[in-house]
């Protein structure tokens, strides 16, 4: 796109160009050999940026292919890691779940077994989930019994009884005012 634009704004400086040297060539007398000089520099200029132009798009062309080239290879990993496991394979996926289990390392239990890394790894962690999930639904139970503290009953009397002023009753709200 930006090539593109280039190649316009070429066009469009090149006729600015010509426009301007006839307009001149009209006002000033015709000297045949500064007009012929301009008119080569203009053309040298034209060539150099056609030139700076087509090398650019074979630069973008190739930076495409490169991109087109890493982009399949991507997508083909993609599919090799995320494709379902195959059937004869199930028994090492079992294989790797009881290991995992046991506490052996992921590293080891893929090497061993000759799984992708990326497979263990979502065994264990689907294997974490299966057991949060299996303490969640027995951790519903009913709660143990909370000891409570026993306390001495205090004879209470008819009439309540009066409680003292205190010092820090009365200067605290005189104190929120002022201050």
């Amino acid at each position: 796109m930006e090539i593109v634009a280039m190649e316009i704004s070429t066009v469009l400086l090149l006729a600015a160009v010509v426009l301007l040297l006839r307009r001149q060539r009209r006002t000033t007398p015709p000297s045949g050999s500064v007009q012929l000089t301009m008119v080569e520099d203009v053309a040298r200029n034209v060539e150099s940026i056609k030139q700076t132009c087509l090398s650019a798009l074979a630069q973008f062309d190739k930076n495409l292919e490169t991109l087109g080239r890493r982009t399949a290879f991507a997508e083909q990993q993609l599919a090799n890691l995320t494709a379902a496991p195959v059937g004869e394979r199930t028994d090492q996926y079992q294989a790797a779940a009881l290991l995992l289990a046991a506490g052996h390392d992921g590293n080891q239990v893929a090497s061993l077994l000759e799984l992708p890394l990326v497979h263990v790894e979502m065994i264990r962690d689907l294997r974490n989930i299966l057991t949060r999930d299996s303490k969640m639904a027995g951790g519903v139970e009913s709660p143990r019994p909370v000891k409570s503290v026993k306390r001495k009953a205090v004879a209470r009397s008819g009439k309540a009884k009066l409680r003292p002023i205190l010092l820090t009753e009365a200067v605290e709200p005189a104190q929120a005012v002022n201050g």
